[in-house]
Formats: structure tokens, sequence, C-alpha cells
């Protein structure tokens, strides 16, 4: 193991990039070379993977159903319908393909995976959302992404656990009635809130928790029948919204450039760091010695991760929940283990490697596609 870092040119766009002496020690741990493209490539290779945003009309490869799909119609993978994917009638191992020691692996893995059906959306245990990607235990959702176990979303990335909420980015945690509301947990009956949390019957506030019936107001804790900051009677309270006639456009388009000016009137910390220690990059809780990591929570031991909750001892990673020891994968979930380059591996799979979509696998190299197999 190396006792230092060391400075390396990124195969991919040739800019200089530090290995450093906590990496060395977690390549050793998990049997990996060190990477020789830099983070910022390594992040770019792993996110085109994920098309969150983009749907096609197009024909199912395998039943010749007209479907929606994240894939074009000229994708050079076989597409198949997500309900025929996720049904007992799919079988995997009917595209099982011997592996050939004299010829490359990644070359013989791509043809093998251009063969073997991908669901058209991963979409699963849901009703009534087909324009959507990335949900499950879902009701009534259109325009959608990694949404889970929520209901009546439209147009929102990252619903989770809420229900009746429009044009929101991540409202989590039984948030509810909202409209153009950005990260906030547990908030309901509002609009225009940005970072909140337990907030209710408000509008346009930035970085509040616990307060109700407030207006134009930032950084405030549990208050109530407040504007721009200033506590007020209910009656008052009252007129002043009345005034603003919100439910006209012209009524929001002045609150939204009131609330605008306002904004760069207070101060605003640099980066959002809560109940975390010894670690690096933005909006992070409740993790310690983590580093380069973006919108996390319960991290302990890890280095370039993004968007992911409750990891341990991991490094290149985007997306994910309760997950260890895992390396340049993108969507491990619930309580995987020791897998590496792969994507959507979840359900408890452990010790994988460069496989796609495996559902509690266990030991499984160049594979796509199975479901509680091992070996």
């Amino acid at each position: 193991m190396n006792n230092q870092s060391e400075k390396r040119i990124c195969q991919n766009c040739k800019k200089n990039f530090i290995v450093e002496i906590r990496d060395f020690s977690f390549y050793e741990k998990i049997k990996v070379p060190p990477p020789t493209w830099c983070p910022d490539c390594r992040c770019i290779r792993r996110m085109v993977h994920r098309n969150e945003r983009n749907l096609f009309k197009r024909t199912c490869d395998i039943t010749g159903k007209n479907i929606i799909s994240i894939y074009r119609a000229d994708c050079p993978y076989t597409i198949c319908d997500k309900d025929y994917y996720f049904s007992d009638d799919f079988d995997p191992f009917k595209y099982s393909q011997v592996y050939d020691p004299n010829l490359k692996f990644f070359e013989q893995f791509y043809e093998f995976a251009k063969k073997v059906p991908t669901p058209s959306l991963f979409v699963r245990n849901s009703k009534n959302c087909d324009y959507n990607q990335d949900m499950s235990g879902a009701l009534n959702c259109y325009l959608c992404s990694r949404t889970h176990d929520s209901q009546n979303m439209f147009y929102t990335y990252r619903g989770n656990k809420s229900s009746d909420c429009t044009d929101c980015f991540q409202a989590v945690e039984a948030s509810e009635f909202l409209y153009e509301c950005v990260n906030v947990i547990t908030c309901s009956n509002s609009q225009f809130l940005h970072f909140c949390e337990k907030c209710s019957d408000s509008s346009f506030l930035y970085n509040c928790v616990g307060c109700v019936d407030c207006f134009m107001c930032t950084d405030i804790r549990n208050k109530q029948c407040c504007y721009k900051n200033q506590q007020y009677s209910r009656e008052d309270y009252k007129k002043i919204i009345a005034s603003y006639e919100l439910p006209t456009y012209k009524g929001k388009q002045k609150a939204l450039l009131e609330f605008e000016n306002l904004l760069k009137e207070f101060p605003r910390k640099n980066l959002t760091i809560i109940r975390s220690n010894n670690v690096s990059g933005d909006t992070i809780f409740d993790s310690k010695n983590s580093h380069n990591v973006w919108n996390v929570r319960g991290l302990e031991n890890c280095s370039h991760i993004w968007d992911s909750i409750k990891f341990n001892d991991s490094m290149d990673t985007y997306s994910g929940k309760s997950v260890e020891l895992v390396y340049e994968s993108t969507a491990t979930t619930s309580h995987s283990s020791n897998c590496h380059f792969c994507v959507r591996v979840y359900k408890g799979s452990r010790d994988c490697e460069y496989s796609w979509f495996l559902d509690n696998c266990s030991n499984c190299f160049g594979c796509v596609s199975l479901k509680n197999k091992e070996y």
C-alpha cells in the first residue's frame, strides 16, 4: 500500500489529479487497481447510465407492444416493456452466453449486454405511472423521476413518501400539497419553499423550520404569522397576504421578485454541513470522514459520492442507500455489499462485479438482469 499521495494524469481529459493515501487503502481493501481517470471524468462515466428526464415512444423488442421508454428507437440494446420485464414470464437465462477466455472480456460483455432485454422504464409496483422513470410503490404520478412510495405527484424530481406535489425538487418524508418547492422535508400546503422542514400553510420561505402561516421569510424557526421576518397579529398577517393577490399571475410574479430581492439582503451560509465531522462537499448530514460528497446523509469513510444515504467504506458512486464497500457503481441499494462497477444492483446483493440489474444476487460477475441467483 502507498504511504503517500500520488499525482496522476487522467487518461480521459489529460488533467492532473491526486490519489490520496486513504484512497490507496480502500483500493487495497476491495482488491482493485487505482483509477486511471480523474474523479470528474469517473463521475461523468457513471452518469451516462442514468436518463431521468427524457422519454421516447418506441416498440418493445420482445412483445412488439407500443411503449414509452427512456431509450430511443435506435438504441443498440434490446428494450422490452417494463411490465414484461418485471413479470414471471421474463427469463434472463434464455440469453446466456458462454465466456471465451481467448477474447477480451469487455467486448464480450458489451455484445452480451445488448442481447439481454433491458426494461423500458425502471418503474416497479406502481399504478398509473407509465410516464415516469425510476419509480416504485407509486400511484397516479406523471413526469416524475426518482419518486418512491408516493401518490399524485406531477413534474417532481425525487418525491419520496409524499403526495399531491407539483413542480417540486426533493419533497420527502410525508410532504403534501406543495407547489414549486425545493429540498423540503415534511412540509404541507405551501408554495415556493426552499430548504425548509416541518413548515405548513406558508409561501416564499428560505431555510425555515417549524413555521406555520409565514410569508416572505428566511432563516426563522418555530414562528407563526411572520412577514419578512417580522411578527404580526393573525388579522394583520391575513391582510398582508390578501394584498398580494397570490392566486393571480401578476400577484405571484410580484411576490417572486420581492422574494428574490429579499434573499439578497440576508447572509447565506457557504455550505450546508450538519452534524458531520471531517467532511468536504455540500449538503451533508450526519456523516464523518467523507470527502467530495454531495447531497448525502449518514456516510462514513466515503469519497466521491453523490445523492446517497447510509454508505460505509465506499467510493465513486451515484445514488443509493444502505450499502458498504461499493465502488464505481450507480443505484446500488438495500444492504448490498462489496459490489464494484455495477448498475442497479440492489436488495442485499453482495460480492458482484461488472453486472447490471441484479436483485438479491451474490458472487456474480458479468451478469445482467438476474434475480435471487449466485455464482
